[in-house]
């Protein structure tokens, strides 16, 4: 169930949509070579332990936060998706 009923929440317009995709990947791929530098430096259990750690992490901020900021398994409602190939979805 929607915390926000969909047509409550604002359209945005599509060029938002590939800030954000763009924004997205910017973020993801600075956050992963961040932690890689810091579990690449481990050997053997503790490799595996940190990489389990960091996964769990993650996985609590964005899926279950008390916050509620990322919608946990539905995802963020609202925002469009851009059309790909000159498909709309």
């Amino acid at each position: 169930m929607f915390l926000v009923e969909p047509q409550s929440i604002p359209r945005v317009p599509v060029s938002l949509g590939w800030f954000g995709l763009i924004t997205g990947i910017a973020l993801a791929t600075i956050v992963a070579l961040v932690i890689r530098m810091m579990i690449l430096r481990r050997k053997g259990t503790y490799f595996a332990l940190i990489t389990v750690a960091f996964n769990m992490m993650i996985y609590f901020i964005f899926i279950q936060n008390p916050f509620n900021l990322t919608g946990g398994g539905d995802g963020l409602v609202g925002i469009p998706t851009p059309p790909l190939f000159g498909l709309e979805n």
